[in-house]
């Protein structure tokens, strides 16, 4: 029927270990290929991302009762309270460790003194 005037066999090496890899397969390979599997993976991830928190939402909105969120509220108020409590307390520690300070340095003021 047709009847191509040309070999149109495809040229390949005889061997699958001759084969040495051409410039353009490398470009299609390092801005193709690659880009696109790193794309379709921050893709994918975040929508699963996403979707935990939507599930996570609607399990939280489904499951929980008023305690629930009455006993989540008391344990943030006194998580609030314990961060309070502990810069107050660091507060405390350093004005002590400054009055221990002074203490000292008027302490040895007074020996230099007394040694003159």
């Amino acid at each position: 029927m047709l009847q191509y005037p040309h070999d149109s066999s495809m040229v390949s090496p005889s061997c699958c270990l001759e084969y040495r890899p051409t410039g353009v397969f490398w470009l299609i390979l390092f801005f193709v290929v690659f880009p696109a599997i790193y794309l379709s993976g921050k893709v994918i991830g975040t929508f699963l991302i996403v979707l935990l928190r939507v599930l996570r939402g609607l399990c939280k909105l489904l499951l929980w009762d008023d305690e629930d969120y009455e006993e989540e509220a008391e344990e943030l108020r006194l998580e609030r309270q314990r961060k309070l409590l502990e810069k107050e307390e660091a507060r405390r520690m350093r004005r002590a460790e400054r009055a221990k300070k002074r203490a000292d340095d008027a302490a040895r003021q007074l020996a230099e003194k007394n040694e003159q």
